[in-house]
């Protein structure tokens, strides 16, 4: 047992190794990129107030939830095939899914404000009518960007990814910075992040061209509705997922500015924010090496890449425990200096939720990675419906004066349930692949 153990560890530390190896420029390009937004708080929480980032985050968690139907996540299985047809297939569906889907908002949007029934909007909402317009953009932008970054790594053209994740990321920041003080009355948070996403879907078609990445010359409606079926899990199994993540924060959102006001709502999203960086930053670099090394082993050996999956995982659990600790004891001291004395509040939020948030990450990882190494995702669909919902429900049917009791139960069955899905999703892996 103890050998077996050691044998373990060592594939850990291989896998790490070999990934910088394999992977290194986007890995330090990801860290990088997460490394410049993360940099950037101490001078926005300073130069926004509370509401406006309140504001801000329900504009992002809306188009977010709006994009998950862009590309369908025919752009997750640009990474899979190796042949050109595929590839050349997958790029031009994602894409045209994408600018479909933006058309729909269009027509939803129109259909919405005709028969002016945004007056029954949510009062949370109510903020966001200014930016109504830059809805129907996010599909595509999103579209482009996943498809992108699928598109770069099958093609091995890491340093130019790399140099996109930077770009996109300095950009952003510099034009929320800027507008702050271009149009000190408007939102530059929101108007920043459109900017560079637009910016970022033309510099994505500059790479295109210049490295001659794709022709769509041979594709026919034909070969097209053939790939699609053939990759018909990822809208039909990995999308809900997606949907059921992004939609159940929205609602989050939408419930404590509800029934805790506007300023609530912008520290609870601040803290969020704070928890998910780092960990973001994490779980991009380490899912970087494992996209990386599974177009190199998927069509070898399907162990192999489920020792990839597994070893990822593993790693992204003793990572996360270590950021954990180190969040939650160091919070008090750094978000002060960090953020300003207008974010205290943010302190408790943070202690409040990191524990159940970093293993709600993990948990989204290990099942949205699934059909890469295994086609029955849609088995874990229910425990992920349920560990969405678990804030929603406690925040509508169960909500107390105190917004810290509602998160304290919050912190105990998520982080409860959680594990225990972990624990099944694990062991159910080792014993189908006797590992």
């Amino acid at each position: 047992m103890i050998t077996r153990v050691n044998a373990f560890i060592k594939q850990v530390f291989y896998l790490f190794i070999k990934g910088f190896n394999v992977g290194g420029k986007l890995f330090f390009a990801t860290i990088f990129a997460q490394l410049v937004s993360f940099s950037a708080y101490p001078i926005i929480a300073r130069i926004y107030e509370v509401e406006m980032f309140a504001v801000y985050s329900l504009f992002i968690s809306v188009v977010t939830v709006i994009s998950c139907f862009a590309t369908a996540k025919y752009s997750w299985a640009i990474l899979l095939p190796d042949d050109e047809e595929s590839i050349n297939g997958l790029v031009f569906l994602s894409i045209a899914v994408a600018a479909l889907c933006s058309a729909v908002v269009v027509c939803l949007i129109l259909l919405f404000y005709f028969n002016n029934k945004f007056s029954l909007a949510n009062i949370s909402f109510a903020s966001l009518l200014p930016f109504l317009f830059l809805f129907p953009f996010y599909p595509f932008i999103y579209g482009v960007q996943e498809v992108h970054r699928s598109l770069m790594v099958i093609r091995k053209k890491i340093a130019e990814l790399s140099q996109f994740v930077v770009f996109s990321a300095i950009l952003t920041v510099l034009l929320q910075i800027l507008l702050a003080y271009i149009f000190p009355e408007g939102n530059g948070l929101i108007v920043g992040v459109f900017l560079s996403g637009l910016l970022s879907v033309f510099y994505a078609f500059w790479q295109y061209k210049k490295y001659q990445l794709l022709s769509f010359r041979s594709l026919s409606k034909k070969i097209v509705r053939k790939i699609a079926k053939k990759y018909i899990e990822f809208p039909l199994i990995t999308t809900p997922i997606m949907l059921s993540n992004y939609f159940f924060f929205l609602l989050t959102l939408s419930l404590v500015a509800s029934n805790y006001g506007t300023f609530i709502l912008g520290m609870f999203s601040m803290a969020y924010k704070l928890i998910q960086l780092p960990f973001s930053l994490v779980e991009k670099s380490m899912s970087d090496i494992l996209c990386r090394k599974i177009s190199h082993t998927l069509n070898t050996n399907n162990r192999d890449v489920l020792r990839i999956y597994v070893l990822v995982v593993v790693g992204l659990l003793v990572v996360s425990l270590i950021a954990i600790m180190a969040i939650y004891y160091l919070s008090p001291v750094v978000i002060p200096i960090l953020l300003g004395d207008k974010w205290l509040e943010v302190v408790n939020m943070v202690r409040s939720i990191i524990f159940p948030l970093a293993l709600t990450i993990i948990v989204i990882n290990m099942v949205m990675l699934f059909p890469m190494v295994h086609k029955k995702q849609y088995l874990f669909l229910p425990f992920k419906l349920m560990l969405d919902s678990i804030l929603p429900i406690l925040l509508f049917f169960f909500a107390s004066e105190n917004i810290y009791d509602t998160l304290s139960s919050f912190a105990i069955i998520s982080s409860l349930f959680s594990i225990v899905l972990i624990v099944v999703i694990y062991f159910w892996l080792l014993r189908i692949y006797k590992i």
